[in-house]
């Protein structure tokens, strides 16, 4: 976090590994999500399980996930610094420019966020 900047930029260091996000389908406010055990990918049977971060692809939905997903923060805009290959679980995406809705295709998809960055405070 750097303040003076107004930037933000998280995700994870490692090389190999990726970043998870579980989605809420029904899009109920304020209630409980049951991860899934033993991190098992999501699927649309279980979509309380592990999905890939968002990625540059969004799954297609046609805006970007990384100024989603840190419009939810607060910020005016987003970038994805890093993305992977590595993993096999479906991908959370965006479905509203501002992101404060989000989904899954729950199809297995490779692609997964590792490294973002917001900037400039709403």
């Amino acid at each position: 976090y750097d303040a003076v900047g107004q930037t933000l930029t998280f995700g994870t260091m490692s090389t190999t590994g990726v970043v998870r996000a579980i989605v809420d389908p029904s899009g109920k406010a304020g209630e409980i999500l049951s991860p899934a055990t033993n991190g098992a990918c999501a699927t649309a049977q279980l979509p309380y399980g592990a999905c890939n971060a968002p990625n540059k692809s969004n799954n297609g939905v046609p805006f970007d996930a990384a100024s989603a997903l840190c419009g939810a923060f607060g910020y005016k805009t987003g970038s994805i610094v890093r993305d992977s290959n590595a993993n096999p679980c479906p991908q959370a995406h965006a479905i509203s420019p501002n992101g404060d809705k989000w989904n899954s295709d729950f199809i297995n998809d490779a692609g997964a966020g590792m490294e973002w960055k917001c900037a400039t405070f709403k």
